[in-house]
């Protein structure tokens, strides 16, 4: 499909790769240092958000949903008019194809839940919508999170995980320069700053996982 394309430095539902494994230390040779790993969801977990994501977003806060969509995918959006008011709002992925909550969807499935055919579908915009009804930011973000959790494959701009992954980037190499990690004892543990001084220090790096809220990820310095 033309609206996406695979990250080709992301492998999703695999510990992805954000940075060269090779790197050079000074009057040192080579040395392979561990990349930092984003785990994604157990598909059951998955599943569960899904679920939960449609029992918001499809009939209800179905205009966040298609602006988080909208802004995100620079997709167009489109409305489903019944009696002159705009009933649903997605947007549109190509001719007869949409994509809402429930994910990519025909002209069939995009009526069907709100009215009879023929359908009525037109173009919209954010400004249409908000003369319905208010649209607050926050559940904008909120929908979009939700979105790039379910459908990380999807080509979003700026998304929250490559900015997750570009900032534990950052952080790695202020704990390699500091000597100085992330880490819990034990899950659920409040997390400590710990001294690391062992001179293997490429075996070490973190590992994010996302949660199931999909508005956080979780760290832990992990080891090889």
């Amino acid at each position: 499909m033309d609206y996406i394309h695979k990250r080709l430095n992301v492998l999703y539902h695999k510990a992805i790769d954000i940075r060269a494994l090779i790197a050079k230390v000074p009057g040192e040779k080579e040395i392979l240092r561990m990349p930092i790993s984003l785990e994604s969801l157990p598909s059951d977990d998955r599943k569960l958000l899904h679920g939960e994501t449609i029992g918001v977003f499809l009939d209800g806060e179905c205009y966040a949903f298609a602006i988080a969509l909208h802004r995100g995918l620079s997709l167009p959006m489109v409305g489903l008019i019944v009696d002159g008011v705009i009933r649903h709002a997605a947007v549109k992925l190509r001719e007869d194809v949409y994509f809402d909550s429930r994910g990519e969807i025909s002209l069939r499935e995009f009526g069907a839940p709100f009215a009879r055919p023929p359908y009525a579908i037109q173009a919209i915009t954010e400004e249409d919508l908000r003369n319905v009804r208010p649209v607050p930011e926050q559940t904008i973000a909120l929908a979009r999170r939700r979105a790039e959790s379910l459908w990380p494959d999807l080509s979003w701009e700026n998304s929250a995980q490559d900015r997750v992954l570009s900032f534990a980037t950052e952080l790695e190499e202020l704990s390699r320069k500091q000597g100085i990690w992330i880490r819990s004892p034990f899950p659920a543990a409040r997390p400590m700053l710990a001294f690391y001084t062992d001179e293997d220090d490429e075996k070490v790096t973190y590992t994010l996982y996302e949660t199931c809220s999909s508005t956080a990820y979780s760290i832990e310095r992990t080891f090889e």
